[in-house]
C-alpha cells in the first residue's frame, strides 16, 4: 500500500509534533510523571491542579495535604501565604475547595496572628478571595470567624484587610436584603 503525498503531511505534522514537544517537555509534563520526585511542590499542584487530580489522586493529596500542613504549622509566613493563594485558582473541585476552606477557617480561628500576618502579605484580590471563602464556613461558625476580625480590627498592620472584609460584608448584607 502506498500512500500519496496527501495522506504523509499529516503523519509528518504528527511526528514533528510529538518530537518537538519531547524536547520542550521534561519528562515530568507526562501525566503520569507529573509532579513526581522533585516536582512534588505546591507550585507544580497550582499549575496542574485538575490533570494531576485526574492522573494522581493519591499524589495530589499528598503535596495538598503536606502544604496544608505546613501552612498550619506557620512556621513561615511565605508557606503559609502561599497555601492561601491556592483560592485564587477558582477550582471547580468540591474535594479541594472543601479542604482549603478547612484549612482557613482553622488557622483563622486557632492561629490568628499566624493567618492575619501571611494574608497581609497578598495582593488585594487574593486578600478578597480568602475573605469571601470565610464568609461562607463549612467547619467553623461564622460568629466564630467574625469575632477573630473584630479582635484585630483595630490593629493598624490589618487595615488593608479590614477595609476588604468590611466591605465584603456590607455587600453580603445588601445582597441578602
Amino acid at each position: 500500500m502506498t500512500l500519496s503525498r496527501n495522506n504523509k503531511d499529516p503523519l509528518i505534522i504528527i511526528a514533528a509534533t510529538f518530537i518537538l514537544f519531547s524536547t520542550i517537555c521534561p519528562n515530568y509534563c507526562w501525566a503520569k510523571d507529573l509532579c513526581t520526585k522533585e516536582y512534588a511542590t505546591l507550585g507544580c499542584l497550582r499549575e496542574n491542579l485538575d490533570n494531576l487530580y485526574a492522573t494522581d489522586y493519591s499524589l495530589f493529596w499528598n503535596i495538598l495535604r503536606s502544604a496544608g500542613n505546613i501552612a498550619f504549622e506557620c512556621r513561615s509566613t511565605h508557606d503559609t501565604a502561599s497555601f492561601l493563594e491556592l483560592v485564587n485558582l477558582k477550582s471547580k473541585n468540591a474535594e479541594f475547595n472543601e479542604y482549603i476552606s478547612e484549612i482557613l477557617e482553622n488557622l483563622i480561628v486557632n492561629k490568628p496572628k499566624c493567618f492575619f500576618n501571611s494574608l497581609s502579605t497578598l495582593d488585594h484580590e487574593s486578600i478578597s478571595n480568602v475573605i469571601k471563602i470565610l464568609q461562607h464556613p463549612i467547619f467553623m461558625s461564622k460568629k466564630k470567624i467574625d469575632n477573630v476580625f473584630s479582635k484585630i480590627s483595630t490593629l493598624k498592620k490589618y487595615k488593608t484587610i479590614m477595609d476588604i472584609y468590611l466591605k465584603l460584608r456590607k455587600e453580603q448584607i445588601i445582597e441578602k436584603q
